[in-house]
């Protein structure tokens, strides 16, 4: 009974090799895999959520609890980790995921938020695993390769998030299909309230000199049907993890902290100025990402045509991404990354400039997909730019680090969602403008500090003369 019993805990761990991942690639493929099918379904879910829980805010209350809560476990992470391993946390966190579904099924304030709540504490610590075993696989193939850890490290986060952006692409075409029934195009004028001026506490006027589309929640047969594929997602995914994610290797840094020490440590890295530098655009990055998720999708597509074009428009996104990150991937080799984050923040400003203007009609449309192809492509350099940095300006301490990206992404999260209901779209664009001017200011600072870092490595050219007359003697003494 004792054997089977280990067997089962070393199947969990990964194996009874369990300080090693088998093949450098492994890791990376199979979790890739597995975040496919459970995200295919969350980030629908989440995209939809604003759109199908409207009555007293449900769904952004949701989403507001479910990033609250993963704040806490944003400082837990690293001592989840150690506690349970990397694979046992990915497979218990894809069935809280799983859980999170089953209560979509009846949303209602005691379904949703104790199930967005569960969600959240056990977020931080799946991010953080994820990218574990992407760095543990890039360094290992650096390493057998010789090749640049950076390098590597773009092209393993490239593969995860090209299937990661597949995921919400597929969940998002499930969607459309199934509410195909209620893929419609306005005729004559679209509500005012659509676009900047889209706010939950306001009502619909009562005239009839506008035209409204319904934004009604759809059938409990249609929503049923969703959420059974979505289920069965996640449920994929819960199995793919337990037969055939390797294990992660547990670092020294790990090992030694306690719960404690490791939330200690992550806000004792704030005294790192690069990172204090570095966090304020992975923040930036995650409140755009949800303006277009929650705020773009109800105001500019469900609120002016219908919750089915949803599925359809970021699909285009999510492929759009998917494509991009594979081809910027071969850019940055050629060009210099800074100038492709310049490339990102002058498309994001110029796109949330003309929301800022744009009144959606009903011959819009094209440009609504147009819009969201766009922002897939500068998205796809922030993905690339954050999670392959991290790595390599903070080698010794990435735990930490990764605990920072999530923590204060969790808590911007928060403080977005849990301030939703309360603000129009026109206010929420203008703090994201704000906070991208005001990151982009503070990674032009460190990227001078980093350049500065290296000419003070580099060999003066009297140093260099001096090398040279030293080998030249030591030549003719020979």
């Amino acid at each position: 009974m004792t054997n089977f019993k280990m067997k089962i805990y070393c199947a969990f761990r990964g194996g009874v090799k369990s300080d090693k991942i088998e093949s450098p690639l492994q890791s990376t493929i199979v979790i890739s895999i597995a975040f496919f099918f459970v995200f295919s379904a969350f980030m629908s879910i989440q995209a939809l959520q604003n759109s199908l829980n409207m009555e007293a805010g449900l769904g952004v209350k949701s989403l507001a609890c479910l990033y609250s809560a993963s704040i806490v476990s944003s400082l837990l992470a690293p001592f989840c980790i150690k506690v349970l391993g990397g694979k046992i946390t990915v497979v218990v966190a894809f069935s809280c995921h799983a859980i999170y579904v089953m209560s979509n099924f009846y949303p209602r304030f005691y379904t949703l938020i104790p199930t967005s709540i569960l969600l959240g504490l056990v977020t931080g610590p799946l991010w953080t695993a994820q990218n574990l075993f992407i760095t543990a696989s890039a360094t290992r193939i650096a390493e057998k390769r010789m090749k640049n850890l950076a390098d590597v490290l773009n092209r393993q986060n490239g593969i995860f998030f090209s299937i990661h952006g597949v995921a919400f692409g597929i969940g998002s075409v499930v969607s459309s299909i199934i509410f195909h029934t209620d893929i419609t195009l306005p005729s004559g004028n679209v509500t005012k309230l659509c676009g900047i001026l889209e706010c939950d506490s306001y009502r619909q006027p009562n005239t009839s000199n506008i035209s409204f589309i319904s934004t009604n929640r759809p059938s409990p047969q249609l929503l049923h049907q969703l959420f059974s594929v979505y289920l069965a997602f996640d449920m994929i995914g819960v199995v793919i993890a337990i037969v055939l994610l390797p294990t992660l290797p547990v670092s020294d840094w790990i090992k030694k902290k306690s719960a404690l020490k490791s939330v200690y440590s992550m806000f004792s890295s704030l005294s790192n100025v690069k990172l204090v530098l570095f966090l304020p655009l992975t923040i930036m990055t995650n409140v755009q990402r949800f303006v277009l998720y929650a705020d773009f999708t109800k105001a500019y597509i469900t609120c002016p045509y219908s919750i089915g074009w949803v599925g359809l428009v970021m699909a285009s996104y999510a492929l759009t991404n998917t494509i991009s990150l594979q081809i910027i991937h071969g850019i940055a080799k050629l060009i210099k990354r800074q100038i492709l984050v310049a490339f990102a923040a002058i498309v994001n400003l110029a796109e949330m400039t003309l929301w800022l203007f744009w009144n959606p009609t009903a011959d819009h449309l094209p440009l609504v997909f147009v819009s969201v192809i766009v922002w897939g492509m500068a998205d796809a350099i922030w993905k690339l730019e954050i999670f392959g940095t991290i790595p390599v300006l903070f080698s010794t301490k990435k735990e930490p680090a990764f605990a920072n990206v999530h923590f204060w992404g969790s808590l911007s999260s928060a403080i977005y969602f849990g301030t939703a209901s309360y603000l129009c779209v026109f206010t929420k664009l203008i703090i994201c403008i704000a906070l991208m001017i005001i990151s982009m200011l503070l990674y032009i600072t460190l990227q001078i500090k980093l350049s500065r870092e290296q000419s003070l490595d580099r060999p003066t050219e009297q140093e260099i003369n001096i090398e040279e007359k030293e080998q030249l003697n030591n030549m003719s003494t020979d």
